[in-house]
């Protein structure tokens, strides 16, 4: 079973720990060390940069803790931070380029034995898909320490060296052998040169993170959007997969924005259970301009526990914990069979809510293992997930 996941952020973690865990491999030396992402504490969902007033942008960031330790083994500029911003939006299932040119190849080339050379679409300045689409917001020379001090003075962007357009922007850890990525997820930034900026097309963010619909939850999906009168949204959903691209399902067309804010509604279909999904949106105006955004986290989708419980509109519970509602001394005793059930589905009399589908604990302690790895720190400027609750057993 596959997951969705930020692998820009959790595959450098997964190879680091294959690295250990797999006897006889030779280790970088910092290989086990943690990565220090950048934080984003506050991020807001839709942000201008008129440059006919000020093309200056400053970008905060945090830390959490200082890094400075850097070993005698590691490469020059080890431990560093760098910013960009990207002309689209990364979905959740996105690899961003692991190295940013030749040069920082080539120097960790020089210091590890065990380090090979990565293929040009794992370097930001030869990878074809991103080709005119990353700008640095801060020079490679400027990558800047990992320090409190440091994280307190604002990244002076200077937009005047861009194309006008909409902007999502990512925080870059450079450690050879193994950099990360922290995306600024829930926010965008546009830059214009005066007058009405829609006019140079739709721009939008999702704010709604992580959900855990049962089945047939009605997951609402939020975000902000600055677009021209009459643009309208089309949207998507994906199961994991293993496809380069995903299969995206339709399930809204052409639906009008009306004002800065939107709002989506997303039902979680029975063949997603015990599965993760992806939401795409796509916004277009009435000129064909169109714009992409993502909700920003996988939403893993529960089977619900009983043929004999219903969730209400306000869903069923987000975990495995029996409601109080539902009385758990009716549950049966019979011996575990192979049934012509099927999976997620519980026959068994009385309990309520969801479950790990019966028969596939190593793929459920898989998926909740990968639910942490995944899990981006929740940021005070996002909308958290709404509270559910069960609804009552039928009699």
């Amino acid at each position: 079973m596959r997951l969705f996941a930020s692998s820009a952020r959790v595959l450098p973690a997964v190879i680091a720990l294959g690295i250990v865990a797999v006897p006889g491999n030779v280790e970088a030396g910092n290989s086990q060390h943690p990565r220090t992402e950048v934080e984003w504490d506050e991020v807001t969902c839709m942000e201008f940069v008129d440059r006919s007033v000020d093309s200056n942008y400053s970008l905060v960031y945090g830390i959490p803790f200082e890094d400075t330790d850097v070993t005698p083994e590691e490469v020059v500029g080890s431990r560093t931070h760098q910013f960009f911003a990207l002309c689209r939006q990364v979905s959740p299932q996105e690899s961003l380029p692991s190295w940013i040119t030749m040069a920082d190849v080539e120097q960790t080339l020089l210091g590890y034995d065990e380090f090979v050379t990565p293929p040009s679409e794992d370097i930001f300045e030869l990878a074809t898909d991103w080709d005119g689409c990353w700008q640095r917001i801060n020079e490679d020379a400027d990558r800047r320490p990992i320090t409190h001090s440091a994280a307190s003075q604002p990244v002076t962007w200077d937009t005047s060296v861009v194309p006008t357009g909409v902007y999502s922007l990512s925080g870059y850890t450079y450690e050879p052998i193994f950099n990360v990525w922290a995306p600024r997820v829930g926010g965008v930034v546009r830059v214009y040169d005066g007058g009405d900026p829609a006019a140079d097309g739709p721009a939008a963010a999702v704010t709604t993170g992580e959900q855990l619909p049962c089945v047939g939850d009605t997951v609402t999906v939020e975000g902000c959007v600055s677009a021209l009168p009459g643009t309208t949204m089309t949207a998507y959903f994906a199961i994991d997969s293993d496809a380069a691209e995903p299969d995206w399902i339709q399930f809204a067309d052409n639906v009008p924005v009306e004002g800065e804010a939107f709002t989506l509604d997303w039902e979680a279909p029975q063949e997603a259970a015990g599965r993760s999904t992806i939401l795409r949106i796509d916004f277009t105006d009435p000129n064909g301009a169109t714009y992409t955004a993502y909700q920003y986290e996988p939403n893993i989708v529960l089977p619900m526990e009983s043929a004999g419980c219903a969730a209400d509109t306000d869903g069923c519970s987000p975990g495995f914990v029996m409601d109080p509602a539902c009385d758990a001394g009716t549950e049966s005793t019979t011996d575990d069979a192979e049934t012509d059930t099927a999976p997620g589905v519980d026959t068994r009399d009385g309990g309520c809510g969801c479950h790990a589908p019966a028969g596939r604990p190593a793929q459920w302690g898989l998926l909740a293992l990968l639910g942490l790895l995944v899990r981006r720190r929740r940021t005070r400027g996002l909308r958290t997930p709404r509270s559910r609750r069960v609804a009552p057993c039928r009699e």
